[in-house]
């Protein structure tokens, strides 16, 4: 009994872990897309603006609705203003 109360415990941490590699995920994709950028200043032989490096933030969302019948579909994300997240509409 004590091996299958540990392997429920296991489980249920595993939502815990989830959530810290997808925190870790979004940091390590700002850091690609930064490193990309970079390259693409260096290649095009051009001084680097700090503006450029932090034009996106990567935030671990879940989508919680959306729409993929439309011209214009959407997401909504379980993230708003509290992780610094603005609309933008395009």
């Amino acid at each position: 009994m004590n091996a299958a109360s540990q392997n429920i415990r296991e489980y249920f941490a595993l939502v815990e872990i989830n959530n810290i590699l997808a925190q870790e995920n979004s940091v390590l994709y700002k850091k690609l897309e930064q490193h990309q950028q970079a390259i693409q200043l260096l290649q095009l032989n051009k001084i680097a603006d700090s503006t450029l490096f932090d034009r996106f933030d990567f935030v671990s969302a879940k989508v919680v609705n959306n729409s993929t019948k439309y011209y214009k579909n959407f997401i909504t994300i379980n993230k708003g203003s509290d992780a610094g997240l603005e609309p933008e509409r395009r």
